[in-house]
């Protein structure tokens, strides 16, 4: 009994793992999630091998373990998603209030006198960059992290988002 319980913690232990990398969908993660699939498939040709030749059971769980990592690397990938929809909401309602601010005072505000949210993408955590100056005229422009390697910026004097890498 004790056994299973362990192998239900390092289960739920891969599926997290697998699921918050996969999810941060940065260049580090997904070369984490490569280095260690490639492992896996490694390991689980040598424990084919250890079954065949003496005869036990080893590849049954690492089964479970591949079926484990699998699943949650296609949650986080549906994560991804759910994340990116999540983070522009919240950038489209500071968006408001940033314009709300200047309607009422006839100014942009500081960043101190708005709450900015973070961006979360998995566990990367990050800051929404804004700037207002007179490079812009009379306009801010937003900056967050989007995606794997992608910034999405939104300029208020054309009220379009772009993509920056």
């Amino acid at each position: 009994m004790n056994r299973k319980k362990n192998n239900i913690f390092i289960l739920i232990f891969i599926f997290l793992a697998v699921f918050f990398t996969t999810a941060t969908n940065t260049s580090i993660a997904i070369l984490i999630n490569f280095s260690f699939f490639s492992l896996l498939i490694l390991t689980l040709f040598v424990i084919s091998i250890i079954d065949a030749i003496k005869k036990t059971k080893l590849k049954i769980f690492f089964l479970k373990i591949i079926g484990i990592s699998t699943f949650s690397l296609l949650i986080g990938i549906v994560a991804i998603n759910l994340q990116k929809e999540f983070n522009k909401k919240r950038v489209e309602n500071l968006i408001v209030k940033i314009d709300d601010y200047k309607n009422k005072t006839s100014k942009y505000p500081e960043k101190k006198q708005v709450k900015f949210p973070k961006i979360i993408n998995g566990l990367y955590i990050s800051e929404i960059q804004y700037e207002h100056n007179t490079v812009f005229g009379n306009a801010y422009k937003i900056r967050y992290y989007d995606d794997f390697w992608q910034y999405k910026v939104y300029r208020s004097d054309t009220k379009k988002w772009y993509i920056d890498d």
